[in-house]
């Protein structure tokens, strides 16, 4: 079996990325637990009508699978972070592995344009839990992509996307919001 290393950057990206990720995504599942016991529990992420947790978490779009959407984090993260902190130790990984994590983010990219649509224009709402999932997701995924073609050119184009990204999200949620 062919093995290959991952740089010790992407490792870095991959295993911050990852705790963030987990964090959020387990705070999220706590809250709605809670949010399941008492109906009336006002979630902490929940902070005005703007960044308001409750009104998303109640929502369809909260649970596209049948079972809330950060328990999809809960699951994922951990292997992101397993993954990175083997990379930091100079791990070499059989080669499928970069490319599952690729097709793995993105994936989950899709989602969260989704996700963000839904948060921006149908649900009129933001959730910062689910916020720092987008954060750490798309760079993840750009660089993961990025890391397959292994050159100065492409971790370049994967920090213009991500700064591109975040730019567009910045500005899609000041026109929706504040604009």
């Amino acid at each position: 079996m062919n093995y290959r290393d991952i740089s010790k950057p992407f490792s870095w990206l991959v295993l911050v990325g990852g705790i963030f990720g987990l964090a959020a995504s387990a705070a999220l599942t706590i809250e709605k637990i809670f949010l399941l016991q008492n109906p009336n529990y006002k979630l902490s992420c929940s902070f005005n009508e703007i960044f308001a947790c409750g009104s998303i978490v109640a929502t369809d779009q909260a649970s596209v699978f049948g079972f809330a959407n950060s328990i999809i984090g809960v699951i994922a993260f951990p292997v992101l972070i397993t993954i990175g902190l083997l990379g930091v130790f100079g791990t070499s990984f059989p080669k499928f592995v970069l490319p599952g994590i690729v097709i793995a983010t993105s994936l989950a990219h899709g989602f969260v344009l989704w996700l963000v649509y839904q948060s921006l224009y149908v649900i009129g709402a933001l959730c910062p839990w689910c916020m720092v999932v987008w954060a750490v997701t798309v760079p993840i995924n750009f660089f993961s992509v990025s890391e397959l073609k292994d050159g100065a050119i492409a971790r370049n184009l994967a920090a213009i996307a991500t700064v591109g990204w975040f730019f567009i999200v910045a500005a899609l949620i000041a026109v929706r919001f504040y604009i």
